[in-house]
């Protein structure tokens, strides 16, 4: 973009030109990209760029989306730009120390939402809670309930404590490090939940070299590779979870794309039973659940 200061940049100029610049990058979608950056730089929504296309841009304006427009060139994700995200049609704030939420998270929030409010059951633990986005949305779509919600890092429980004030429900959640690896875990919450629900790090060794560059590059690996076979969670925390959950509470994992059947094997060994498992909305087995 020319920066000159004696043309005149319009709104709708500035962003046709930026569309061109990150299409010659290879941003997919380069228009929405483009479109999201903008209103962001503004203070506008979507909409409204297209209600004031014939406005000038200042130069400062100019300045800092092209920043953005450079960063986004270098494939870094767009929520870590703008450090926000949406999930359960709520906002959430992100930085490169969590994971952006992916769309399929959500089935995992509405099989538990859907599964405590029939059971009544009110008591949660949220496993690996990182940007608190499955905490902060059981706590907004279930009522009477308490979630805990637990992390290995104070840094990301406050971006967790950040989502839960900022959509209302800090109140209903207890934030606590600790780490489900060790011994104590289990002593430190033995019988105490009805559901426990986790979305753990499931990508394996081998499959983290075919990630897109935008994930191996910006994304926190630990919260998505175990650096195994992708399952080490998964049996870690279906055998913690037996001591942690009443007599008939259940236990929520999402898995990756190829993994449900393993999964259910992981909980039909350790004794789960109603072992079933929920697909999203392209019909991929995504949910894999057991109940003690």
């Amino acid at each position: 973009m020319n920066n000159s200061d004696k043309q005149q940049w319009t709104l709708l100029e500035v962003l046709n030109h930026a569309v061109s610049f990150l299409k010659s990058k290879d941003i997919e979608n380069s228009r929405l990209n483009a479109e999201h950056l903008l209103a962001h730089t503004l203070g506008k929504s979507r909409m409204d760029l297209y209600l004031d296309f014939k406005k000038p841009l200042t130069k400062a304006e100019r300045e800092k989306y092209k920043k953005f427009l450079f960063r986004r060139a270098e494939h870094e994700p767009l929520q870590y730009i703008m450090e926000e995200t949406e999930f359960m049609s709520m906002p959430f704030y992100v930085n490169p120390e969590v994971l952006i939420p992916r769309p399929e998270t959500e089935i995992l929030a509405e099989s538990v939402i859907e599964w405590s409010t029939d059971s009544q059951k009110s008591n949660i633990l949220d496993i690996g809670c990182g940007s608190g986005v499955i905490a902060v949305s059981l706590a907004k779509y279930i009522d009477d309930v308490t979630i805990t919600a637990v992390d290995v890092s104070e840094d990301i429980l406050n971006i967790a404590k950040r989502n839960a004030d900022m959509n209302g429900v800090l109140e209903k959640i207890k934030f606590i490090c600790s780490d489900v690896t060790k011994e104590y875990f289990s002593e430190q919450f033995a019988n105490t939940f009805d559901t426990v629900v986790s979305n753990p790090p499931y990508i394996s060794r081998d499959e983290w070299k075919t990630l897109p560059e935008e994930v191996q590059s910006y994304e926190p690996r630990q919260s998505l590779c175990d650096e195994a076979d992708g399952l080490t969670f998964y049996r870690l925390i279906s055998k913690k979870a037996l001591s942690l959950l009443h007599s008939g509470g259940a236990l929520f994992f999402e898995v990756g794309y190829t993994q449900s059947r393993e999964v259910q094997k992981i909980l039909k060994q350790q004794g789960y039973k109603n072992i079933r498992s929920i697909q999203d909305l392209n019909q991929i087995e995504r949910v894999v659940t057991g109940v003690r």
